[in-house]
């Protein structure tokens, strides 16, 4: 279908505006105006370099409002457009003006609870604190205990009968559950968990897991230490290696016993204190 250029109204960029703006957060929600929206469908463009030449974005967009699936880089300058096609015409606008916004970084990506998420800061990750069992055998349960708690309303309880026993903890990366937070290769995080348990036969552990382009899990490091029956905390650092793009955290316990797992932090080693 050929399409005549500049017939179609130019869209004016609204929001980012156009300056280099600081975004609300990582997933920024980019608005435009035209006045004839109704019947035209719009092409987004959002790049991390000048000339586009390599950009993500949307196809047939329709209404005025249009935001990322994916999370954007931290700290990263990104410069967005936008262009209309009148479907009814079969003409297209010129590109709108180049706007420009900075995507934050972020005072802590999680802190929660097991039961809740509410200290999560405004600009991370949607429902990060979200968590499944991942896996669950030789008679080893995984559950909620409101007994047993050090923050919020309940715990996560992993009983494991036998010496062998292995079970764990997943944030939820599936369809309905959370966006994974996205990371820069070489920039280095530290997740925390605090863990008791009823003695030292079972170990309670947590691990930093990336994922690469095409899901791929590549363990970055984990930790384990012998069951405690007072809270302490269980911390791994790991560095995002270069195929690195998102992150996916577990937690587990290790042989005979329960153990309880609540209180999760996770935050970027480099800047933390």
């Amino acid at each position: 279908m050929y399409l005549t250029a500049t017939d179609a109204d130019t869209p004016a960029l609204v929001t980012p505006k156009l300056t280099e703006a600081t975004a609300n957060n990582a997933f920024p929600v980019l608005r435009w105006h035209d006045a004839n929206a109704a019947r035209h469908r719009y092409t987004v463009q959002l790049s991390a370099n000048g000339d586009f030449a390599e950009s993500q974005g949307a196809l047939m967009v329709s209404g005025n409002v249009w935001q990322p699936a994916d999370s954007l880089l931290p700290g990263r300058t990104y410069r967005w457009r936008v262009k209309a096609t009148d479907v009814l015409r079969n003409t297209e606008s010129d590109w709108s003006v180049v706007g420009a916004f900075t995507v934050p970084q972020p005072r802590a990506l999680l802190k929660a609870s097991a039961s809740r998420n509410a200290e999560q800061e405004p600009d991370s990750i949607d429902a990060l604190g979200h968590w499944h069992a991942y896996w669950a055998f030789l008679f080893q349960t995984v559950s909620r205990d409101r007994d047993v708690v050090r923050e919020g309303s309940y715990s996560f309880r992993i009983d494991n009968p036998y010496d062998q026993s292995v079970g764990g903890v997943a944030n939820w990366r599936g369809p309905w559950g959370t966006r994974l937070p996205r990371v820069q290769p070489g920039e280095k995080l530290r997740f925390t968990v605090w863990a008791k348990a009823t003695g030292e036969s079972i170990k309670p552990g947590a691990a930093i897991w990336f994922l690469d382009k095409n899901g791929k899990r590549h363990l970055g490091r984990s930790a384990e230490k012998p069951g405690a029956k007072d809270w302490s905390p269980i911390c791994v650092e790991a560095r995002a290696p270069e195929q690195a793009r998102s992150i996916y955290l577990t937690f587990s316990a290790k042989g005979r016993g329960t153990a309880w797992l609540d209180d999760f932090a996770l935050e970027r080693a480099d800047s933390a204190q």
